[in-house]
């Protein structure tokens, strides 16, 4: 592997473990505020959620095809990619760990609870 490609691998991994830790950060924020207790959001060990480390993976790669485009091109692109990583990591885990990382049953305009509207916007602006 040439330096070129070796330090394009090295920005992805960062990338990822820098937006994985970015995402362990906020959800530990947002789901403790609701719940007025510390959580812990995470699967793993570590304070990592995987995927946002692959969604801000997918847009900054993503982002040198849709940079021409208007800004609300980029954030329907953006929510569509969010959305079905969200739907697909969700049903993966469901049915070949059994475990149901989140559940948005209760939110308005959910699909079988794996994703919904309004946070399918949220990540379309933090794509942005």
């Amino acid at each position: 592997m040439s330096e070129k490609g070796v330090t394009k691998l090295t920005d992805a991994i960062l990338t990822f473990y820098l937006y994985a830790f970015a995402g362990w950060i906020m959800e530990t924020v947002y789901r403790s505020s609701l719940q007025r207790r510390m959580v812990n959001p995470g699967f793993l060990s570590g304070p990592f959620l995987p995927i946002y480390g692959f969604f801000a993976t997918f847009v900054i790669w993503s982002s040198s095809f849709i940079s021409n485009h208007s800004w609300l091109v980029q954030f329907f692109w953006f929510m569509f990619l969010s959305t079905l990583l969200e739907y697909v990591a969700g049903w993966f885990f469901e049915r070949f760990f059994h475990l149901q990382l989140w559940d948005y049953h209760s939110t308005p305009f959910n699909l079988h609870g794996r994703i919904a509207l309004p946070f399918s916007l949220l990540w379309g602006i933090l794509g942005l």
